[in-house]
């Protein structure tokens, strides 16, 4: 605000008209804040000369506004307004409302410093800051825009005398123009001359007198008193101008104190309103990161475009990179194809089939797209159940109103029969084929129960048909030998019996255990080892899976191995269980998600459990998670969705097809393709992988004992083994030879000043001292106690050491403070025993390998700035190492024959690949509005 009784500060405001609304709440804000403003869009009368007019106001102001957007710099009134406001040297102040590209900018404006107003975050703070701006040296300002209005006004009269200044007011503007404050405009070409005719004139009016009063001698007697008043008057105005020349100095070093005092107030404000805006953005990316961790990549994308918009001059810090990293990995190797919300997902043994309720056609999931079956007709009904036939030539459904009907390949249809049940049968199959009252089974038989004990049994196949009474609770189980399993609990099959086309009956059968074993997995152990089929016995009737009851058992045989299948119905609702039998081995779905250590899957029932032919990988989703395994339990995918999906499926080895009906989305996952490519550099294989060199300090002592290096006072350091063990140390024609323990391993650091020795503790040597003393202890500089297990190490770029402690896990980085004291801190804490840790060239990243288990080695990026794992590199049985290239880059080795390399990732290339990345229904309806995105996320302004 400036202050009250004070003459308004005036500026002019140059702006593009389509920047009107800005325009209009920018006026508002500096009124209210004692501005004067000269809008053109208010000011100038309709059939006035226009430029003209804006000459007047560009004139009278003190301060020229530019309202920098996409739109004003491209027009050619605004360039007019800035070349005629160039010319009469007037101040100028950008004012950003909407970002811009810099080589866009005019030139006059590029070099100045800009007032952003495009954060409604911020607004009020930097209007203030503008106004602030407007009224440094406005007083100089003032008489610069008034002697320029004067001075323009004189040389467009011709330049007459009778306009030119005289007395106090040409005093007033000599000394306006030698008090120039550093970084104001300079005067005017007009300005100056007119000030300079007016001295001139002045001159020679004194001159003119003095010849008159020459030729008038007698009148100069005569006036001798006069002359002598004058004379008095003169010395006078000398006094009295010292004086005003004195105060106008006073003057011009307090303005120049204030000028200088303002400038630190603004940029004290300028960076405090920075760094408040990094943290602010810095919390939005870990929500963001958050947001992609529990699936929302979407959302989170969003926001950390958003955020990253704060870093564009200057280097983000690892939070921002890490929550970009959590992000692009979630989104990489996976597409989005959006799906109707009339779509109905109804999963088999072989794939997923697709109704669409709004146009009744029917599609087969074929990879990432859809394969129509059969176009709809208006007349179609609702489509509640569907199998495919057991001869694999076609589909049986089950539509609204007990319709029956055969579905061929190519588009065919037979009616088969519809049953005589009441209702439409919407209620009666609403919880699904494992919970209804009707169920489609494998072998081609359809089962509908009605509530008075009346069951139906139609063979869809052959078209035979028969009714039974009963007590048939829900679930209808099936089996493949056609049985029905009664689900009493009163151990009894039924078998069904057709008799003719309309009729039959369902006989009890009571086998012994062995039977009732090969009558429920029967088909399934078909080829299947010994041990298979004894693991496979013994777990199901560990689970009392050989006696009937209110279970539905089913097994698959793929890819060498045995997927057994429990789905019981009790008090608490539907539970799965699933074991997986191998030549070996037995576990189960449960077991194996949770000995994993590298991600959480959240507890409850397993939803599906998908397997690969080829490969016998394993697709397991459970709540909203996806989790694909390998051999050895190896966690080849995990991705958490936003809504829980309904079906999985493999498309080949290498891709699985995810449907999520509530999300209205398919999700299309490739397992061979999860690194973000702002990340990865390439990956190889063979001898390119086997020839990839690491910098590695697990091999410090062998690299000492081979490697000479240079000291910087001079001189050659090695180590020398042989007989005599030690630190060799030559300067000239002298060698020192300093004793090493046996069981010693020297590591120096990079610039060869100091050597640390790991035992019980790492003690840390002054090199140079060592080799003056010749002996070690003559140059210890500190001990470090680096705990149970210790390992140490020099951080590279750095005089710090890192220190890790296998029990318990933790990791200490260690300087020395003002006094000379060793100082520790902990940077890191975790659960799984260190194997090896790798720093980089600038001592604020680590490559750390930790051991899993009683072999499996895992690696990861580390920072230490963020205290955060950055990025996991893999996992492997023995055979795996990790750290860093010369290049700086992170490689991870696959045993000899296959590696990766990654990069580690500028802001930039992040912020371009999660452009990219946005589902196409989540981008924004343009460049950097995202929070206008359908997909922003809730709550978040």
């Amino acid at each position: 605000m400036l202050p009250e009784g004070d003459r308004a500060a005036t500026v002019f405001i140059s702006y593009s008209r389509r920047d009107m609304a800005l325009v209009d709440r920018l006026d508002a804000g500096l009124q209210a804040r004692g501005v004067k403003t000269l809008v053109d869009r208010a000011a100038i009368e309709v059939g006035e000369r226009w430029f003209d007019r804006l000459k007047d106001l560009i004139s009278r102001a003190e301060t020229i506004l530019f309202v920098l957007s996409p739109d004003s710099v491209g027009s050619k009134i605004c360039a007019e307004e800035v070349a005629f406001g160039r010319k009469l040297h007037k101040r100028f102040i950008p004012v950003v409302v909407r970002r811009v590209e810099e080589p866009s900018v005019p030139e006059a404006l590029s070099e100045l410093n800009y007032v952003f107003l495009d954060d409604e975050g911020t607004y009020e703070a930097q209007l203030d800051r503008l106004v602030a701006a407007i009224g440094t040296d406005l007083a100089w300002m003032r008489a610069h825009a008034d002697l320029g209005r004067l001075a323009e006004e004189w040389n467009g009269a011709g330049r007459p005398r009778g306009l030119l200044l005289g007395g106090a007011r040409l005093g007033a503007a000599e000394a306006w123009i030698a008090s120039r404050p550093a970084h104001a405009p300079l005067p005017t070409e007009d300005t100056r001359a007119l000030i300079a005719a007016s001295r001139r004139a002045a001159r020679h009016w004194r001159n003119g007198l003095i010849g008159a009063l020459a030729l008038g001698l007698l009148v100069a007697l005569g006036l001798a008193a006069l002359a002598y008043v004058q004379r008095q008057d003169a010395v006078a105005q000398r006094q009295e101008a010292d004086r005003q020349a004195r105060i106008a100095g006073e003057q011009r070093e307090e303005a120049r104190k204030q000028e200088a005092e303002a400038r630190r107030q603004t940029a004290r404000a300028i960076e405090e309103t920075r760094k408040a805006e990094q943290r602010a953005a810095i919390l939005a990316a870990n929500v963001g990161r958050a947001l992609a961790e529990d699936g929302f990549v979407d959302q989170a994308l969003l926001l950390l475009l958003r955020s990253a918009d704060t870093f564009r001059r200057e280097a983000a810090p690892d939070d921002m990179l890490i929550a970009f990293t959590t992000a692009l990995t979630a989104a990489a190797g996976t597409r989005t194809v959006p799906l109707p919300a009339t779509v109905k997902v109804f999963p088999t043994r072989r794939g997923a089939y697709l109704f669409d309720r709004a146009t009744r056609n029917l599609m087969q999931l074929d990879g990432h797209a859809t394969k129509p079956i059969l176009e709809g007709r208006p007349d179609d009904r609702d489509i509640l159940l569907l199998e495919e036939a057991p001869d694999g030539r076609g589909l049986i459904v089950l539509r609204e109103g007990w319709l029956v009907e055969q579905l061929g390949w190519s588009g065919a249809r037979a009616t088969v029969r519809r049953l005589p049940l009441a209702g439409s049968g919407v209620e009666e199959t609403a919880t699904g084929e494992e919970g209804g009252r009707a169920s489609i089974g494998q072998n081609g038989l359809v089962l509908a129960a009605e509530g008075d004990g009346l069951l139906h049994v139609l063979d869809a196949v052959t078209g035979q048909y028969f009714t039974a009474t009963g007590s048939f609770p829900r679930p209808l189980a099936l089996t493949d030998s056609r049985g029905i399993r009664h689900v009493s609990g009163d151990d009894r099959f039924y078998r069904v019996v057709f008799q003719g086309r309309e009729g039959g009956s369902l006989q009890p059968v009571k086998p012994h255990p062995g039977q009732t074993f090969d009558m429920s997995f029967g088909p399934c152990l078909n080829g299947a080892e010994e041990t298979q089929r004894r693991e496979a016995l013994k777990y199901v009737r560990e689970l009392a899976l050989d006696r009937p009851g209110a279970d539905i058992v089913a097994c698959r045989r793929v890819a060498g191995k045995l997927l057994v299948t429990r789905v019981s119905f009790g008090s608490a609702g539907r539970a799965r269980d699933d074991a997986v039998i191998g030549e070996f081995y037995r576990t189960t779905i449960r077991a194996m998600l949770n000995d994993l250590d590298r991600i959480r899957v959240p507890k409850g029932n397993v939803t599906t459990v998908a397997i690969e032919p080829g490969t016998g990988r394993l697709a397991v989703l459970i709540g909203r998670d996806l989790v694909v395994l390998g051999d050895d339990s190896e966690v080849l995918l995990h991705k958490r969705h936003a809504s829980a999906p309904a079906y999985a499926a493999f498309d080949g080895p290498d891709r699985v097809v995810v449907v999520d009906p509530e999300g209205g989305v398919l999700k299309i996952h490739d397992i061979a393709h999860q690194d973000a490519r702002s990340l990865l550099v390439r990956s190889l294989s063979g001898d390119a992988a086997s020839s990839l060199k690491l910098r590695s300090q697990q091999d410090a002592c062998r690299a000492a004992s081979r490697a000479a290096g240079t000291l910087p006072g001079g001189g050659v350091v090695s180590v020398v083994t042989g007989r005599t063990r030690g630190i060799q140390v030559v300067r000239g024609e002298s060698r020192t030879i300093v004793p090493l323990p046996d069981d010693a391993c020297p590591v120096f650091d990079e610039d060869r000043t100091r050597l640390m020795i790991v035992r019980d503790k790492a003690v840390v040597y002054d090199l140079g001292r060592v080799a003056e003393a010749g002996r070690l202890d003559g140059g210890v500089i500190g001990t470090l106690d680096p705990g149970e297990g210790g390992q140490a190490y020099f951080l590279r770029g750095s005089p710090d050491i890192l220190t890790v402690s296998s029990q318990p896990v933790r990791m200490w980085r260690w300087n020395v403070d003002s006094s000379g004291r060793w100082r520790g801190e902990e940077v890191y804490r975790g659960k799984d025993e260190v194997f090896a840790v790798e720093p980089d060239a600038g001592g604020t990243r680590l490559v750390v390998t930790e051991q899993v288990g009683l072999a499996t080695l895992r690696a990861y990026l580390y920072s230490l700035t963020a205290r955060r794992e950055w990025l996991h590199l893999g996992q492997m049985y023995k055979w795996l190492s990790a750290g860093f290239d010369d290049d700086g880059h992170v490689v991870v080795k696959f045993g000899e024959d296959r590696a990766k390399v990654f990069r580690i990732p500028d802001l930039a290339g992040m912020v371009a690949e999660a452009r990219d990345s946005l589902s196409p229904g989540c981008r924004p309806p343009s460049a950097d509005a995202y929070a206008a995105s359908p997909c922003w996320p809730h709550g978040i302004e």
